[in-house]
């Protein structure tokens, strides 16, 4: 249940420092909210990925620009400049850098700085595929007790909250059913985690939601389908578990 509070980026709860850039967090309850600064001559590429052992950055960015400009260029080729009182959605898989003279700040929240401290935490380590398929239980009767205009909000809020939990445990959005998510996640540990915090993020908003996890040994590959099309399996009332496929590799 949200509650009232306030706190201040004077007293942050986490501070990370690395090459050339800083993170300043604060956590209200299940939020958490990001104070970064990069300094000139920053780049993701050059001063993140060797860290993390990955060619592009996995993280979703959601902020606000204070100061400061960006160059931001995806895996597509897509590209994009963000200069100050600029509002930003940065999907995952892209490098960045900052442009000009001035140091980039910024605030960001949705999670990405708690991905990252996930992040550091992990040796780099072999690519596993680990797919994972979301559904929402009796979506139909939600649709009929709220109405079309009340689910709609409802779902709108529900899928924020379950993309914040993709984005804390590295995974990718490969794309919604409606009622649904499905992902892709390089190790099964993150998948399992992943999913038990969206079963507990959910809850909160009166949901619950099932989910199948199908684990198998290889690379991670960016956009392609997955090989796997059996149903979901079940997160439910009480135990609030991921099921397994029985015939996957547990690597966990």
């Amino acid at each position: 249940m949200p509650r009232l509070q306030a706190k201040s980026f004077e007293r942050p709860d986490d501070v990370r420092t690395m090459p050339l850039v800083r993170f300043e967090t604060v956590e209200l309850d299940d939020s958490q909210i990001g104070h970064c600064f990069f300094e000139p001559g920053w780049r993701w590429s050059t001063s993140i990925a060797p860290l993390l052992g990955i060619d592009s950055c996995p993280f979703r960015h959601v902020g606000y620009t204070i100061q400061g400009g960006m160059h931001v260029v995806m895996d597509d080729g897509a590209e994009l400049d963000i200069g100050p009182n600029d509002v930003f959605d940065i999907p995952p898989g892209h490098d960045k850098w900052v442009v000009g003279e001035l140091p980039m700040v910024t605030i960001e929240w949705g999670g990405s700085g708690r991905a990252m401290g996930e992040a550091m935490k992990e040796a780099p380590g072999r690519a596993l595929a680990t797919v994972v398929f979301t559904d929402i239980v009796d979506s139909t009767r939600h649709v009929r007790e709220l109405g079309d205009a009340a689910w709609r909000d409802q779902l709108a809020r529900h899928n924020a909250r379950m993309r914040e939990s993709v984005n804390m445990f590295r995974g990718r959005e490969v794309k919604s059913t409606g009622d649904g998510l499905l992902l892709l996640f390089e190790t099964p540990t993150r998948a399992v985690r992943c999913v038990l915090a969206m079963v507990a993020a959910s809850r909160e908003l009166d949901i619950e939601i099932r989910a199948g996890i199908h684990h198998r040994r290889g690379r991670a590959r960016r956009r392609r389908r997955p090989r796997h099309r059996g149903a979901p399996g079940g997160a439910r009332r009480g135990g609030g578990r991921a099921q397994r496929d029985p015939g996957d590799d547990n690597d966990t």
